[in-house]
Formats: C-alpha cells, sequence, structure tokens
C-alpha cells in the first residue's frame, strides 16, 4: 500500500472529519425510497438542509456519500430565485434562470492544503423541488407493477473528453454558433434550450473565475511558505480553465472537479467515464515535459477521490481497437484508491487480453480493503450486451462502468436501465394468473410462463 505524504494525510483527515461528524451525510423521506425511487412525494434524496428538507425525525440517515458539505454558513436567500418570484414550470429556462441563480450564491472554499480546489454545500433540490412532470411518475408506478425495484430518470454517462478538448469557453462558444443557426431558422423552441444552456454556462464560467480569484487573495494573505504555494498553483490553474481548456494533468483533473460540481449541485449524479483514457494524453505530455510525476499524479487523483467518494469512474477496457486499453494512468487510479481505502465506486473493467499485473493488483486492492472497491466487472460482457440491445459497434467499445450496478456506453445513452432491484413476487404472481388462464398444471409448461 502506497503511503501518503503529509499533505494527502492532511487532507484524508478532513474528510473523515466530515463523515463522522455528520458533515456530510444523505437522507431519504421513508424506507420505501431506499427501493422504489418514484414512492411517495419524493423524487430524489431528501435535502439536509434548505426548504425542501424532511424533518429531523422522519428522515433517514443513509450516511456519508457523495453529496453537499455542511459549511455552517446560512442557507442561500432562496426566496429571490427565478422560480419564487416568477413562478414555476419544467422549461428548460425556468430551470437555467434558478440553476444559476444557486450557484452565484454558492461561497467559493479553498482550504490550505489542497490544489484540487472546490466543493459544493447546497443542493439545488433543496429549494427547487426535484420532481418530474407526472407522466414519468406514472410509467415508474407502471414499471413497479411489472416488477421493477427502481428507476432512476437522470442516469447517464456525459462525455467529458468533450470538455476537456474545448473547455467551458469552448462549449459557450459552441452553444452560441447553433443557437444563431436555431434562431435564423425559426427552430424556436431548440434556440430557447441553447439560450438556457448559454446561461447555465457563463454561471459555471463565472464560479471557476470566483474561485481563481479567491485563491489568489489567500495566496496574497498567506505567510506560510508550503500554504501559499497551494494557493498559488489553485489560482493558476482555475485562471487558466475558467474559460480555456486544460492543458495539463493538474488543469484536467481540476476541471473535472469542477464538472461534478456543476452537476451533482442540481442534486443527482452521473457516471463519469474512463478516467485512464480521459487523463492518458495529459499524463504523458506533462511526463514527457518533466513537469509532473507518477507520485504526483497519484496524489491528485487522490484529491480527487476526497472530494466525493462516489465517483464512479472506470479503468482498463477496451480501446477503440479492441485491444487492451491500460495505461499508466489506470494504475495510478487504483494506486490513489489503495492510499485512501474506505467507500468509493471505482470500476475495473476485466476482459480476457487485459494486463495481468493491472488485473492481479486490482483483485489485490479488493481483497485488502474489503470494500468493494474496485468494482470487478466483465468489459466483454458490458460491450455484448450493449451491442444485443442495438448499439454500433463504433459506439459500444466506449462502454463504462458508470456506478452502483449500471454501465453506459460513454456520451451516447440516455440510461434508464437503472432497475435497482428486480421484485421478483410480481412476475410470479402474473405468471400464476397466467397458468390459471391457460388451465397449466405441470411445471415444464410454467416455468417459460415465469420466464
Amino acid at each position: 500500500m502506497t503511503v501518503k505524504n503529509k499533505r494527502i494525510q492532511l487532507l484524508h483527515e478532513r474528510a473523515l472529519f466530515l463523515a463522522q461528524n455528520h458533515k456530510r451525510d444523505i437522507y431519504v423521506d421513508n424506507p420505501e425510497f431506499l427501493v422504489y425511487h418514484w414512492s411517495g412525494k419524493a423524487a430524489t434524496f431528501s435535502p439536509a438542509t434548505g426548504e425542501m428538507a424532511a424533518s429531523v425525525t422522519e428522515r433517514i440517515n443513509i450516511g456519508d456519500h457523495n453529496c453537499r458539505v455542511d459549511n455552517g454558513m446560512p442557507f442561500p436567500k432562496v426566496q429571490e430565485m427565478p422560480s419564487k418570484e416568477n413562478g414555476f414550470s419544467f422549461d428548460a429556462g425556468n430551470f437555467a434562470g434558478d440553476y444559476a441563480f444557486f450557484l452565484d450564491n454558492c461561497p467559493p472554499i479553498i482550504h490550505p492544503h489542497e490544489r484540487i480546489a472546490g466543493e459544493f454545500n447546497w443542493q439545488l433540490d433543496e429549494a427547487r423541488y426535484f420532481q418530474y412532470p407526472d407522466e414519468n411518475r406514472q410509467l415508474g408506478m407502471l414499471a413497479r407493477k411489472m416488477g421493477a425495484g427502481g428507476i432512476s430518470f437522470t442516469h447517464t454517462c456525459p462525455d467529458l473528453s468533450i470538455g476537456l478538448e474545448l473547455g467551458w469557453g469552448g462549449i459557450l462558444e459552441k452553444i452560441k454558433h447553433y443557437k444563431a443557426i436555431y434562431q435564423a431558422n425559426g427552430q424556436d423552441e431548440r434556440a430557447a434550450y441553447l439560450t438556457a444552456s448559454e446561461k447555465i454556462c457563463e454561471s459555471i464560467i463565472g464560479y471557476v473565475d470566483r474561485y481563481s480569484q479567491t485563491a489568489a487573495r489567500l495566496a496574497e494573505e498567506e505567510t506560510n511558505p508550503e500554504l501559499k504555494e497551494n494557493y498559488l498553483i489553485v489560482a493558476d490553474t482555475c485562471k487558466k480553465i475558467t474559460y480555456g481548456k486544460p492543458g495539463s494533468f493538474i488543469e484536467a483533473v481540476q476541471w473535472i472537479n469542477f464538472y461534478q460540481i456543476a452537476e451533482r449541485i442540481i442534486g443527482h449524479g452521473n457516471g463519469y467515464g474512463r478516467l485512464d483514457q480521459l487523463l492518458i494524453g495529459f499524463y504523458n505530455t506533462d511526463l514527457a515535459k518533466g513537469i509532473l510525476t507518477h507520485e504526483y499524479a497519484r496524489d491528485l487523483i487522490a484529491e480527487l477521490y476526497l472530494k466525493y467518494a462516489g465517483n464512479y469512474f472506470s479503468f482498463g477496457g477496451r480501446n477503440r481497437e479492441l485491444k487492451d486499453a491500460t495505461n499508466e494512468v489506470s494504475r495510478i487510479g487504483l494506486e490513489a484508491y489503495d492510499m485512501l481505502g474506505g467507500y468509493n465506486q471505482l470500476g475495473a473493467m476485466w476482459h480476457s487480453d487485459i494486463d495481468p499485473d493491472f488485473w492481479n493488483y486490482a483483485c489485490d486492492v479488493v481483497g485488502r480493503h474489503g470494500c468493494g472497491a474496485p468494482t470487478l466487472v466483465n468489459y466483454d460482457v458490458m460491450r455484448a450486451s450493449e451491442i444485443r440491445s442495438g448499439y454500433s459497434e463504433e459506439d459500444s467499445w466506449n462502454i463504462s462502468y458508470s456506478g452502483c450496478q449500471w454501465y453506459c456506453s460513454v456520451g451516447k445513452e440516455y440510461n434508464d436501465q437503472d432497475v435497482n432491484s428486480f421484485v421478483l413476487i410480481q412476475p410470479m404472481q402474473r405468471a400464476m394468473q397466467l397458468a390459471v388462464e391457460c388451465n397449466t398444471n405441470d411445471w415444464d409448461r410454467f416455468l417459460p410462463l415465469y420466464f
């Protein structure tokens, strides 16, 4: 097991403090929600604070998770949120106004020992009810009757390589480009969606910029040379990726962390793809320049893990040519977890041609830590299932374990296959009813009815 240096040790101790002192808990409103995501009035986890929070006597604490960090500050004045003043609706513009307001009211918090900054302290669903139209709920209840034990309407796996290639500024310019085309062609609905996207993107850019400015101010005020250096690194990294695309390994890791914040502040989360494939180019370039080492890259990924343990990254698998995609960042990603241990949603994707040293190490990490991380999954089986479901060879190679019990074709799939459990009683009851109707009294005839 890799030994933590002093800086990582201090950050690890802070993460443990948050978990052990109920500063990073997640709740549900009722036991049924643990199985059915559409039960009762709740459509998401129960916020810990804010106006939508369940009472302390009603909510159920399910422990430390990838959720907001309690900073002891007062909740934002959500009565000024656009939907509070102008009314709630399901359209993209209504959501974007609330999201931008919420993010604009989230303070940049930078801790002295970190070089990957950023955390969120409140979730939008603490002020804006995380709800879908009634038809979604009706479909969910129908699925429940059919035997599904829960479906998430929001799980997917976005392609972060797009953001790493374009940066927030590039994404913003792309939004503006296509919005102008839609406006010129009279496609008002699409143009309105991109207007909402533009507002959100500008809010994220402002959020990252506030981190850069805050870090620069803290560096100017700091007298300890070691801590001053950390603040200066954060200020420089955030400044470069406020609008521009990441140009180094640390900038790429920082960009990914800000993306996670920007998404998870909504009140839910997704898978984030194949971290080794996303970072290997940055790693090799910086290594050749002499500005990065194996150990420093490991520490930066460890910081990313410490932000929110449910990171939903995967390693290994095959590349576009279906050859082994394992690389040095695959190993580094596991070493970072090995150094920390504990809860995390990481996956190692096995296939018959995988680097045996990497796979043996992954198995060793699972055995020693006893926390089920990394989750060991079969890449070839997942890819085959995607092809069987209708995905093309071009898209199915980029499959990624994406958290809990599900997986996605990265950037290509709105994932509603996230059935948390099968309630086998319902299909059995339907099979028995059908057997009665068909006058079936033979086991060999009954079994096909059940399957």
